[in-house]
């Protein structure tokens, strides 16, 4: 028989019950010392994290909640710090005061700009690295110099190389690939040869290497501000002036702690808005140039977000607030080892949408994933074409492997996948086979489940038995009705719809399933006929393609009619989160509290208990001394 193992709130209760019941010590107060708490039980990390697995298995992570891919904001406000200054009271100063002027890279370096310093460990490096990620708070990107060890280990942003590190192309092969590579060059040749080997970001000395790689690379570059923070207070000013005329995207201040400017933090908000201002423009003429590779810019700012500046904004916040909640709980309720839940939910902030695609073999999930990405990047056919679970994710060149699970992690460049990952299934009829492993690995992760549906064959039995098994994990699915240019008028269309509604209704218990007629097959030739304009042509529009877009960004962003279900979602489970554990902290401490009082009033009644004792002392030694004249 196996024994329940109680709830977080319930070993709350039942710790501040045995507190306030522990026998009492006949001595003055001395701090107890709490039990651990027992590991959580697997339905509550279940209910907190919609997971059915083990969540430590860092394969499926990997798999399935990547990470967004580091970026640096352009144009751009670079600051170096050392590692004494991240370190120091008066560094963390600074750095916060031009990161909350809008600072939008910090590049931690072992040595000071005078070569200074130096000889650290690398454990010190490594405190160093972690300190300032915890200043940074996610508000800008965080590099260090040549250091991909500390970079990996820390969990940074990147990497800033310089002429003695390691080669670009070792950095990347060292460096998770959505790491940024930044190359500190000393020459043009330099410069030239990083960006051919990788490089995502340029920084070089002054406006004539500028000038001399701006025609012959595509990726940014940014100029070191040699005359210090007064010289960029103004967009007129003229070294502004000139930075914008070559073609900068951003400016480096190597010096920020020790610039007489550091300290005055209205003249930093009005250097970095200048910097921002003057250099918008070159900015937008890289958006729409190619270098000499024929690739265009990978650190750029996202031309397309799902999610809006008030949503990343609600982010930004909450990140905050649960950095707050978990320092809290930390210093507190040490052995509350649930605390890395809310860690773990923390890091979901960042992870990218997953979008689930299902349906039986030969509906056109392939068709629609390539109406989707905008060209034919997954294969399709009438025989099955996927008989694995495939996850498509962002790559700047195409490529394919499997994992020891047998999933298969497809390496797609289409911009849509900078802001999701896609889950490419097997037909319903093949993951009936293996419905343990679909319904425990996947199906609870995803943000969105797209079921398609083919319009001369809707709802067969695998796909309503499949509807039953997905059923109980609550999620957002939406029926695509694919290959409606098959059906003869939109009679038949309206007929398929209604038919899929009411079957939909009755299977997931919902009032008003979402039910999206489409043809992606027309969809993608008109968005091939037509990158540019294909929106306003009759072929795409009769195609039903762009309202299913529309329905599906809305409810993963944060506009339309949706406004962003799928966000708040993902906000609501930290909050969730730290409200069972803040509850469960408040009664552990309550339990406290009150043993800590009792201690205090037995403390107080030791002291009336001497006190009474001494006077009895007294008394008695006056009687002793009264019979011992008496017998002399």
């Amino acid at each position: 028989m196996t024994r329940a193992v109680p709830s977080i709130d319930a070993r709350a209760r039942a710790h501040a019950t045995q507190t306030r019941r522990r026998p009492r010590r006949a001595h003055l107060y001395h701090p107890s010392t709490r039990a651990r708490s027992s590991t959580a039980p697997r339905a509550f990390l279940d209910r907190l994290s919609g997971n059915a697995t083990a969540t430590g298995d860092k394969q499926q992570r990997d798999l399935f909640a990547q990470t967004k891919r580091a970026e640096v904001r352009i144009p751009g406000f670079l600051a170096y710090v050392d590692v004494d200054e991240a370190t120091s009271t008066r560094g963390a100063e600074v750095v916060d005061a031009v990161l909350h002027a809008g600072a939008t890279c910090v590049a931690l370096r072992e040595y000071g700009v005078d070569g200074t310093g130096g000889g650290n460990s690398g454990k010190k490096l490594y405190e160093a690295a972690t300190t300032l990620k915890t200043l940074v708070r996610g508000r800008a990107c965080v590099l260090i110099v040549d250091r991909t060890d500390i970079a990996a280990s820390a969990e940074l942003d990147g990497v800033v190389l310089t002429d003695d590190g390691v080669p670009t192309v070792v950095a990347r092969k060292a460096l998770p690939e959505t790491a940024v590579v930044a190359h500190e060059s000393e020459s043009a040749e330099e410069a030239e040869k990083a960006s051919k080997e990788g490089a995502d970001l340029l920084l070089v000395r002054d406006v004539a290497m500028l000038e001399a790689i701006r025609q012959s690379v595509s990726v940014p570059i940014f100029v070191d501000a040699a005359d210090g923070l007064g010289a960029l207070a103004s967009e007129n000013s003229s070294t502004l002036q000139d930075l914008a005329a070559k073609g900068a995207n951003g400016v480096t201040i190597r010096n920020l702690t020790k610039d007489p400017a550091s300290g005055d933090e209205a003249l930093l908000q009005s250097a970095v808005r200048a910097v921002a201002n003057a250099l918008e423009q070159s900015y937008e003429a890289l958006g729409d140039s190619k270098g000499a590779n024929g690739s265009a810019p990978q650190v750029t700012p996202k031309k397309f977000s799902l999610v809006s500046a008030d949503g990343e904004e609600m982010i930004e916040r909450e990140r905050q607030l649960v950095e707050e909640i978990l320092k809290f709980l930390r210093e507190n309720c040490t052995d509350l080892d649930e605390i890395k839940l809310l860690a773990e939910a923390r890091k979901g902030l960042e992870d990218l949408f997953l979008v689930v695609i299902c349906g039986e073999f030969n509906a056109g999930k392939s068709s629609v994933i390539n109406a989707m990405l905008g060209d034919k990047f997954v294969a399709e056919g009438i025989l099955p074409t996927t008989n694995e679970i495939a996850v498509l994710r962002y790559s700047s060149k195409k490529s394919r492997e499997q994992t020891e699970d047998g999933f298969f992690n497809v390496g797609i460049p289409a911009e849509l996948l900078q802001q999701m990952r896609i889950v490419d299934t097997p037909g319903t009829n093949v993951i009936l086979q293996r419905q343990q492993r679909l319904t425990e690995e996947f199906v609870p992760r995803a943000d969105l489940v797209l079921f398609v549906l083919s319009a001369d064959r809707p709802m067969t039995e695998s796909e309503v038995k499949f509807l039953t098994y997905i059923r109980k994990w609550g999620k957002k699915v939406v029926f695509v009705v694919n290959k409606t240019d098959l059906l003869s008028d939109l009679g038949d269309v309206d007929e398929v719809v209604a038919f899929v509604k009411e079957n939909a209704t009755r299977l997931l218990s919902v009032s008003d399933p979402a039910v999206l007629p489409v043809s992606s097959r027309n969809a993608l030739k008109a968005k091939k006929a037509d990158s540019s304009n294909y929106a306003n042509s009759r072929a795409f529009v009769e195609s039903g393609f762009g309202k299913f877009e529309d329905y599906v960004m809305s409810f993963l962003g944060g506009s339309g009619e949706r406004a962003g279900e799928a966000l708040r979602l993902k906000l609501s489970t930290p909050l969730n989160v730290s409200e069972l554990l803040l509850n469960a902290a408040e009664q552990i401490l309550e339990g406290e509290d009150e043993e800590a009082k009792s201690e205090v009033a037995m403390a107080t009644g030791v002291t009336s208990q001497m006190e009474s004792y001494r006077q009895e002392m007294i008394t008695d030694a006056a009687a002793q001394r009264a019979a011992a004249r008496e017998v002399v």
